[in-house]
């Protein structure tokens, strides 16, 4: 079982694979459907962690920011670790069509890459801009 920390930090990862599904490259791409379904996986633990046992770790964090050692008390839940869960298992399910499409993936575009530098012509005015972004003079 997780924290509700563990949730939140594996969401923002979730984010930052589906950048990457967008931005990177074909092993970039396999590497980030990786990691989305196990950030998938960790939201849905985590949020099934606090749906079995409500009680005991409200009581905890409890205990833990008050110093007391031991509280009694009871606890309920709002629909934030349900939607967690959905949350994971749609993120698993996301991670699973990726893999299943992968063949589809295109290649990603050599714009940005450093080495890929392209000849600037003289018509094209997004040519000359991109001649200015790498540092070139094109006049």
């Amino acid at each position: 079982m997780l924290s509700r920390r563990a949730a939140t930090l594996a969401a923002f990862v979730v984010v930052a694979a589906a950048l990457a599904l967008v931005l990177a490259g074909r092993i970039g791409r396999l590497l980030a459907v990786i990691i989305l379904a196990a950030a998938g996986i960790t939201t849905g633990t985590s949020a099934l962690g606090a749906i079995a046992s409500p009680q005991r770790i409200a009581l905890a964090a409890a205990a833990e920011r008050t110093g007391l050692p031991s509280l009694d008390g009871s606890a309920s839940l709002t629909a934030g670790p349900y939607l967690a869960v959905a949350f994971g298992v749609l993120t698993v399910f996301w991670a699973i069509w990726a893999i299943a499409s992968a063949r589809r993936w295109q290649a990603s575009s050599r714009r940005h890459d450093p080495g890929a530098a392209a000849d600037v012509v003289e018509d094209d005015p997004f040519s000359s801009w991109d001649a200015l972004s790498r540092g070139e003079d094109p006049t």
